[in-house]
């Protein structure tokens, strides 16, 4: 799938894809982190019903206190090319890894602690209609 070459008519939307630089941050401070080499990924996949584009990259704290804390960042966008239906979202974790998560919330209210799929993801199916783009971010550590 080359985006640069696809055309453009009234018919089809064009949506880029653009790969967005993270910091750790407590509000007053920025965490030194250093990538993690070979870790940086970008997965593109044609469907039917959708075409979509993952980044991902991992990076290691920069302290030596801690150098062996990491982050890894990922985001997917989904461009729909047909009417689309999914309750599970794919990140990239590496060129052939992939990391798969509810695309609807487990409760409705996780408040401070959070709250797990335990019994799988729930029924809600989210929808997107031709021409809609689905941006879907996680951060894991």
């Amino acid at each position: 799938m080359d985006g640069g070459q696809a055309p453009v008519t009234e018919d089809v939307r064009r949506s880029e894809m653009v790969a967005v630089h993270f910091e750790l941050a407590d509000g007053d401070n920025i965490a030194n982190v250093m990538n993690i080499e070979g870790s940086g990924a970008v997965v593109a996949n044609e469907e039917s019903s959708h075409a979509e584009v993952a980044t991902g990259l991992s990076q290691v704290m920069g302290h030596v206190e801690i150098d062996h804390a990491a982050v890894d960042a990922s985001t997917t966008r989904y461009l729909a090319k047909d009417t689309c239906e999914c309750n599970t979202v794919e990140f990239a974790i590496g060129e052939d890894e992939r990391l798969q998560q509810c695309a609807a919330p487990c409760c409705a209210d996780p408040g401070n602690d959070g709250c797990q799929c335990a019994t799988g993801c729930p029924d809600q199916i989210l929808e997107a209609s031709v021409g809609v783009v689905k941006c879907t971010i996680t951060v894991v550590s």
